[in-house]
């Protein structure tokens, strides 16, 4: 089916009108018409507010092949937690680094928001027992590659948002030119984590030489300044102390 067949059967199921969906969606009669009849492709936003009126999820309109859910490599799968943690269906978890700036790999998690956990209830089998526990107990930790991408992320988007929640709007100019190159410099970072291989390896001064790793090794004996991500993050945290 198309998105006009889908859109054009979800409203029939609720008897309503092309009229009243129009009325309901603030979405123009014509447009409504020329969605149904192929002769128009509805935006991502016309499709969400055509969704809720008619009761329905974003891809029983779209489609699912337009949630794009295509994970054949580790940046697939990167982006993949990404969009979750965006819309708030997951949550990382972990302690941070002394400088309150980024997880300490070996404890960061992700979490399974209460939107999806009320619906999932998890069994885990080992030998001889199997454990039963509910979807919000879950924790889930990822590969160390994984990890660190993520980490680099979230460190990045966290310093983005407590600059925006430092400033009212309307901002003066300097300011104003300060975020937006903060929020391209985001950007790259979100790129770079997406990467295939994407390895993340992050400078000496972000943490300190004492914290171990996951193996028991110092942080700074694995890192590398030279990678994109740890100079886009440098520069980051250098313009945000």
């Amino acid at each position: 089916m198309t998105i006009g067949d889908r859109i054009r059967y979800c409203r029939t199921r609720l008897l309503m009108t092309q009229s009243q969906l129009a009325e309901l969606t603030g979405i123009h009669p014509v447009s409504i018409r020329k969605y149904e009849t192929n002769k128009t492709i509805p935006q991502p936003e016309q499709i969400r507010r055509i969704a809720d009126v008619l009761c329905v999820s974003y891809t029983a309109i779209a489609g699912l092949d337009c949630a794009n859910l295509d994970i054949k490599e580790q940046g697939d799968f990167v982006g993949f937690i990404m969009q979750l943690q965006k819309k708030g269906l997951v949550s990382f978890t972990g302690t941070r680094d002394s400088q309150n700036k980024l997880y300490l790999e070996d404890t960061f998690r992700i979490r399974i928001s209460p939107k999806i956990a009320q619906y999932l209830t998890i069994f885990i089998k080992n030998r001889s027992t199997t454990v039963n526990a509910n979807g919000d107990q879950l924790e889930i930790q990822l590969p160390e590659r994984v990890t660190q991408n993520l980490i680099a992320w979230e460190a990045a988007t966290n310093i983005y948002n407590n600059a925006i929640n430092s400033y009212t709007e309307p901002y003066p100019d300097d300011v104003k030119e300060g975020l937006r190159i903060l929020a391209d410099t985001i950007d790259k970072v979100e790129i770079e984590a997406q990467v295939n291989p994407a390895f993340v390896w992050l400078p000496n001064d972000f943490r300190s030489s004492n914290e171990p790793d996951s193996k028991g090794t110092t942080a700074n004996k694995k890192t590398c300044e030279d990678s994109p991500i740890a100079q886009l993050l440098k520069g980051i945290f250098s313009t945000n102390h």
